[in-house]
């Protein structure tokens, strides 16, 4: 990982001080918004639950596409946070915001993880927060950055906007971050089982969501085999199809939506289906980054 581990990542993003542009953009949440593409909207498309938890109103995360079609055309007062993987190749949708905000002069900062270079260095962009972690960074690495430069930049703004303890309880959990071998150690079994084809079901609670669909698709990506991924609000809908189907089920949680997973374990166990339940435990605002750092580890020793 460009001499980084995951560790030394999380901490540096927690001590990092030139987020303060963004961060001054997400203070007044009522008209701004996230734009990131791939593994990147993956994970920062918490940012929705986190502003409204911790401030009391939702920043959005749009793809370019999503943004550039659906909202550009209907609104004039967006502020944007633009989060980019690498520098040297620009998709053309993500080319397209980046010329709106320039003719509508829509207030946006680019935070960047590879230094500025490429295509990126010869487009009119807005400022640029480069973070050098580098290019060609593994998919759940740039979870990973992804993920923590959301929870950063959120909770940092709550915390100076209305003093928010648990934002700031946020910040602090943020600097210190591990891997949990038990956790990690039964993250690979369940991955090893995923590779193998042995899991059929998934259910995700909605904060994790976006690295479960990320890791589970580069797992299987060339694989036969198909697994089905759920929502915890599928159930009860859908799971008595998933008893039909057959195959081992994984319950991924936090804390918050615990009681709907401990249902859809039951009710599958009453009907003579195999389940296994993930719990990521603490603050739930943190469970996707705890998440991510814990499959990483678990990913490399599957793969």
């Amino acid at each position: 990982m460009n001499d980084y581990d995951y560790e030394a990542i999380i901490k540096r993003i927690a001590t990092i001080e030139n987020l303060e542009g963004a961060i001054q953009l997400a203070i007044s949440p009522s008209n701004t918004c996230i734009i990131a593409e791939n593994e990147v909207y993956q994970a920062a498309k918490i940012s929705s639950l986190i502003s409204e938890t911790l401030m009391g109103s939702p920043i959005r995360c749009y793809t370019p596409l999503e943004y550039n079609r659906y909202v550009a055309p209907y609104r004039d007062a967006d502020k944007m946070i633009i989060i980019i993987d690498d520098g040297e190749k620009i998709t053309p949708n993500m080319k397209n915001t980046i010329e709106i905000c320039r003719i509508m002069g829509i207030e946006s900062i680019i935070i960047l993880f590879s230094d500025i270079g490429g295509e990126l260095k010869r487009m009119m962009t807005p400022e640029i927060i480069p973070l050098k972690f580098g290019s060609n960074l593994e998919v759940m690495e740039k979870i990973i950055i992804s993920t923590a430069i959301t929870i950063k930049v959120l909770a940092e703004a709550a915390s100076r906007k209305t003093d928010n303890p648990r934002a700031k309880d946020v910040l602090k959990t943020l600097g210190e971050m591990k891997v949990y071998s038990e956790d990690e150690r039964k993250l690979r079994d369940i991955l090893m089982e995923i590779a193998n084809g042995k899991i059929k079901n998934v259910f995700s609670d909605h904060l994790l969501m976006g690295i479960i669909e990320t890791i589970i698709n580069e797992i299987t990506m060339k694989k036969q085999h198909t697994i089905k991924i759920y929502r915890m609000d599928d159930h009860p809908k859908i799971t008595m199809n998933i008893i039909s189907r057959g195959g081992k089920t994984v319950i991924f949680t936090s804390e918050v939506e615990a009681d709907v997973a401990k249902q859809i374990q039951n009710y599958l166990k009453m009907h003579g289906g195999e389940v296994e339940e993930y719990m990521e435990k603490g603050d739930p605002i943190i469970a996707p980054l705890q998440l991510s750092i814990n499959l990483l580890k678990a990913k490399r020793e599957v793969t």
